[in-house]
């Protein structure tokens, strides 16, 4: 009987981030059930709500405020995970851990710092290389130059398609989630006591979240994984085939998301099925790799 190779450090790395990049959308899966039922639960009839002003919310406005903020919150994070993944797989790349792809040219030192959010600088002192860590990478910044970096890895000259509507998905999405984590200097509060209310129900969002946000959000995130799977099969190495695969597995579990949105946000079921094909047939066969 054979025994399993054991993973490379390269393969481990891929394999653990991949369980990760399920989990997450996993995750997104639940919220987006957990939603549509909180939604129906009181008024079923609103669950084709309209995409256009105010969603008719049924159920628990707290709840349902919540649940919103939640997906909005983890859909940014797992692109943020994305990009974080993408820019190890890079660094270690070019490095040449045991069991990465060959490259065909090194990164520069600035472009290492720029993936490993540190900052190399030259000690006036003592003329040694010193190097500052935690060096903040906007995350937009992050989205759009990794994969250009990792092509560049293999010669290959890799641009995000930034001219149609997925990037702009991408910066909606983020715009909505600084709102709800950046304080606001020109955020102003009535001077009632009802903005103070211990009824949770009645507390006033601060931030509007429409359901179709958060339906592209999720469509953000699949065009992105399109252009990731765009630069790897340009790349076409095998060794990056089986990441291919993941990737769109990943698209499966995202497009399910969508199915579970996409009543609340007013989208009739065959123009859903029109514009959003089940991606299932390209669900890859499982893999020993």
């Amino acid at each position: 009987m054979e025994t399993a190779q054991p993973l490379t450090p390269y393969q481990n790395m891929v394999r653990n981030s991949f369980t990760l990049f399920i989990d997450l959308a996993a995750q997104l899966v639940n919220l987006a059930v957990s939603l549509s039922k909180e939604i129906g639960k009181i008024e079923p009839e609103q669950t084709n709500a309209s995409t256009s002003g105010e969603d008719n919310e049924s159920g628990s406005p707290i709840s349902v405020r919540a649940i919103k903020t939640s997906i909005i919150l983890l859909e940014v994070n797992a692109l943020e995970t994305v990009s974080n993944f993408l820019a190890e797989l890079a660094l270690k790349t070019n490095e040449a851990i045991v069991g990465a792809p060959d490259v065909q040219q090194t990164l520069t030192q600035i472009e290492v710092d720029f993936l490993a959010e540190q900052r190399t600088y030259i000690d006036v002192q003592t003329g040694a290389l010193k190097i500052r860590e935690s060096v903040f990478v906007p995350t937009l910044d992050k989205l759009s130059i990794i994969p250009l970096l990792l092509g560049k890895l293999h010669n290959q000259s890799f641009r995000l398609d930034k001219s149609g509507k997925g990037w702009q998905k991408i910066q909606k999405l983020k715009e909505i989630r600084d709102g709800l984590s950046h304080f606001r200097t020109d955020f102003s509060v009535p001077a009632t006591d009802d903005a103070f209310s211990l009824d949770l129900d009645n507390v006033k969002p601060a931030i509007v979240i429409k359901n179709i946000d958060l339906f592209e959000g999720i469509e953000a995130t699949r065009w992105y994984i399109a252009q990731l799977i765009s630069l790897l099969r340009q790349i076409d190495m095998e060794d990056y085939r089986g990441l291919t695969r993941q990737f769109l597995m990943l698209d499966v579990v995202y497009w399910m998301v969508l199915l579970n949105l996409y009543k609340i946000c007013g989208i009739a079921e065959n123009t859903f099925y029109r514009d959003y094909p089940s991606p299932v047939s390209q669900k890859p066969e499982k893999s020993a790799s």
